[in-house]
């Protein structure tokens, strides 16, 4: 019955619009109420605005592995104790000082009083709320244009927190000749696998799915990356994991993104931060030739990751590097 009122609600952009509004109406109260105690109690948390979703008790639900990164990532790169909260305004605190990491959530949340760390924007003019008390870094030169445009200072420092992986996870894992397919999660709520395509690579080829919404382990989908020969993925941290450590990738499109933002926005922000200029999407529902795919895979060359600027502009006291 759960699963039919989600789907109901998703197919429908009345219902859902219904359902994001009392969302994060919910969500705006229950947070804020959590903040004004915490201020009553005088506890001394650092704030980090991300797309994540929590419980009631604030312990973060697995539902996206890139944006529940921030989780494992940062907790692991500072002693610093983080509270990972949702982007809704914080009304009854706003003096709190809060960072804004992993997720193209800039023009998500009230910027005010928020320090910027590697974050993105989903558009080229999101409707900004706000200024940021600092920009310390964005994810890449098209999300400082945006905060530029709006009259907002920003360092040309770039890079998704997530490109940090490599220096505090270093898995020894035995390569193999598998392909990897990491769809979207919007695509994994289609019949994308009865696609003539997938069929022919299966047939030809030792092929895995890494599902981004199902792990054990944070780690895992690392793993599962690492032990690939080729990453075919239309996820945007299927490919930042697969640049950062060195594994061939191709940028791909399953099914058509027909969304209310720019869809390719994120990923060229991502590629023009390392280097790569103009790169090309593979849309498999426009041209499925397997083999010319592949070959885009043979011809991948590794970006170039800017580690200094990246830990020189780190927000916290790094730990273990």
């Amino acid at each position: 019955m759960v699963r039919f009122t989600k789907d109901l609600i998703k197919q429908n952009k009345l219902l859902m619009k219904i359902y994001r509004f009392y969302y994060r109406l919910v969500a705006t109260i229950f947070w804020n109420i959590r903040f004004f105690l915490n201020r009553i109690l005088r506890l001394k948390n650092i704030y980090a605005c991300c797309f994540v979703f929590t419980t009631l008790l604030g312990r973060v639900k697995k539902n996206n592995w890139g944006d529940d990164l921030n989780q494992y990532l940062f907790c692991l790169l500072t002693q610093k104790k983080i509270k990972f909260v949702p982007f809704e305004q914080l009304l009854f605190c706003p003096h709190i000082e809060r960072y804004s990491l992993i997720g193209s959530i800039i023009g998500d949340f009230d910027l005010d009083n928020t320090i910027v760390y590697g974050s993105g924007a989903i558009t080229s003019n999101p409707k900004l709320r706000g200024t940021p008390k600092k920009v310390l870094s964005v994810r890449g030169p098209l999300s400082r244009q945006v905060l530029l445009n709006h009259g907002i200072e920003c360092p040309p420092i770039y890079g998704d927190p997530a490109l940090l992986l490599p220096l505090i996870y270093k898995p020894e894992v035995k390569a193999s000749n598998k392909i990897a397919i990491i769809p979207h999660y919007r695509t994994l709520e289609s019949n994308w696998m009865e696609n003539d395509w997938i069929v022919s690579l299966k047939r030809n080829y030792e092929l895995i799915v890494i599902d981004l919404s199902k792990y054990v382990k944070w780690t895992d989908i690392i793993d599962s990356i690492r032990s690939c020969k080729v990453i075919l993925s239309e996820s945007l941290h299927g490919l930042i994991v697969a640049e950062s450590y060195r594994v061939p990738s191709v940028w791909i499109e399953l099914i058509p993104h027909n969304m209310e933002w720019e869809w390719d926005f994120k990923f060229l922000d991502f590629y023009s931060s390392i280097g790569k200029e103009n790169p090309k999407c593979y849309r498999i529902y426009e041209e499925s030739n397997v083999e010319k795919m592949l070959q885009k895979a043979k011809e991948w060359t590794p970006g170039t990751i800017d580690y200094d600027s990246m830990i020189k502009a780190f927000p916290f006291k790094l730990k273990g590097i």
